[in-house]
């Protein structure tokens, strides 16, 4: 899931300094808006599931893309990990089964 935002009839409108301190202002709001759902998804997997491990609870993840005007909010939740030593660590889903996938 992506979010973005297109602001240029804003930017227009704003003198030299407030545009200036726009891409930190609008970084730093996507961070904390990031942060929050990473909290929202954690305490909702641990409301749902009976037992959660680190792993699960670990797996959201948030990251900002910025560049060239453009700031997008990527939120997922990574399913597979490599370990200390590099190998995969494969990713049980409460069936028998094992969700394997390559990690490149």
């Amino acid at each position: 899931m992506a979010i973005t935002h297109n602001i240029d009839s804003i930017i227009k409108q704003m003198n030299l300094l407030e545009k200036s301190a726009l891409p930190q202002a609008v970084e730093g709001a996507l961070k904390d808006y990031g942060f929050y759902w990473r909290q929202f998804i954690q305490t909702d997997m641990k409301r749902t599931y009976s037992q959660t491990v680190p792993f699960t609870e670990r797996s959201p993840y948030f990251k900002v893309k910025s560049g060239m005007g453009r700031y997008e909010l990527l939120l997922g939740i990574s399913d597979i990990t490599r370990d200390a030593t590099g190998f995969e660590c494969f990713v049980r889903d409460g069936t028998d089964a094992i969700n394997r996938e390559a990690v490149f």
